[in-house]
């Protein structure tokens, strides 16, 4: 930094190869299709120039530091424990439409790792190969079929979920080749994501409990058939066989208990993990007095409440001509919706029924910060993040 700037530009040119990021683009390079060769190669070279240029010609940006400084404190390292390599399974693509509670869960929780000095590697549903959210933090895209080949057992769901868990332990059996080992492999039960890496032994898996498939069912009043019963027995063989299971509380695990009669003390290892999330520090805006807001947050089914809130909002609107119901969330098969759209049609209040969807992470936080109340009648919730 204190050469003239010319001898400055050749040192950079000189040792910008050596940079540890290098040799991992270049190794990506080799994997992006022909097609978008030019285009990744372009996008590299603008943000080196980029880089080149702001650091020759763009001011330093230096502290104003006061006279006295402070005596000198120790750094405190981040973590106590030694540095591990964690793969993370979720079927459902981090910050997509519907990624929803195990997707945002899941994603947190690598986040939170990774801030701790962990290696994370996150394998979704996606039909990207690679991402990177920083260095040693890649999110795997994984192709997987709608079923198993020459299956013919007729059971769509069990074989989505098994082409998948199968996709799964492919990729990485074929990273363990490549020399990319792991210390643990965390997923949750839901659709099995991870039974076939438990059946294979390769890693450890600790497996996070949500809610039940066959209290699900009960709830929705799915009808019961050859394909749902296996998959609630496969899910009884993977809580069974896992090397650790993590229940985030003692409500979820005695749905388990009570619907699918699993004997919890017969379990190898059980560990009560409190769920967390990442803060949202931003302060709320000032409160609007002329509209007042009641937001509901989740999918539209009915183990999410909505059909409570659906038969109260006829009679609470009316009395209340100032307030406005904005409802968050995927809206399933539609049914509910169209029911509740289809009655109330006519009535002069139901303009004051503002249905959004799937909303973007800042959007999201943007409403919660905004409502006057906020509702949440549940029948039951795996990890209650709207809480």
């Amino acid at each position: 930094g204190r050469d003239r700037r010319f001898k400055r530009a050749l040192k950079t040119i000189f040792f910008a190869p050596q940079k540890h990021f290098v040799p991992e683009i270049v190794k990506d390079l080799r994997r992006v299709p022909i097609q978008s060769l030019p285009a990744v190669v372009s996008s590299i070279g603008k943000g080196y120039v980029k880089g080149f240029f702001a650091g020759m010609l763009k001011p330093r940006m230096l502290g104003a530091f006061p006279r006295q400084t402070p005596p000198f404190v120790i750094a405190q390292p981040r973590f106590s424990s030694s540095r591990l390599r964690i793969a993370l399974l979720t079927e459902t693509t981090p910050k997509r439409p519907g990624y929803g509670g195990i997707g945002r869960y899941t994603y947190d929780l690598a986040l939170g790792l990774y801030e701790r000095g962990h290696e994370v590697h996150l394998f979704c549903r996606d039909d990207r190969p690679l991402q990177r959210e920083g260095l040693g933090f890649v999110i795997h895209g994984i192709v997987a079929p709608a079923s198993l080949p020459q299956a013919g057992t007729n059971r769509p769901v069990l074989e989505k979920n098994l082409a998948y868990s199968l996709a799964v332990a492919q990729r990485l059996h074929k990273l363990r080749e490549q020399g990319i080992v792991f210390d643990v492999v965390h997923a949750s039960n839901w659709n099995a994501e991870a039974v076939a890496l438990i059946r294979s032994g390769m890693y450890p898996v600790a497996l996070m409990l949500v809610s039940s498939l066959a209290q699900i069912i009960r709830t929705e009043g799915w009808e019961w058939n050859d394909d749902l019963r296996a998959c609630v027995a496969l899910d009884r063989w993977q809580i069974e066989h896992a090397a650790t299971v993590c229940v985030p509380s003692q409500g979820v695990l005695d749905s388990y208990r009570t619907y699918m009669g699993i004997d919890v003390a017969a379990l190898p290892d059980l560990v009560r993990t409190p769920l967390g999330i990442v803060p949202d520090e931003a302060l709320p805006p000032a409160p609007q007095h002329d509209r007042r807001k009641l937001l509901f947050v989740g999918r539209l089914e009915y183990r999410k409440g909505i059909h409570t809130l659906f038969a109260v909002l006829p009679d609470l609107l009316p009395q209340f001509p100032n307030w406005e119901c904005h409802i968050i969330g995927s809206e399933g098969d539609g049914t509910l919706k169209k029911q509740f759209l289809d009655r109330y049609h006519r009535m002069p209040w139901i303009k004051r029924v503002i249905f959004h969807g799937f909303v973007a992470e800042e959007h999201l936080r943007h409403h919660y910060r905004t409502c006057d109340l906020f509702v949440a009648p549940s029948l039951y919730e795996s990890f209650g993040l709207i809480y």
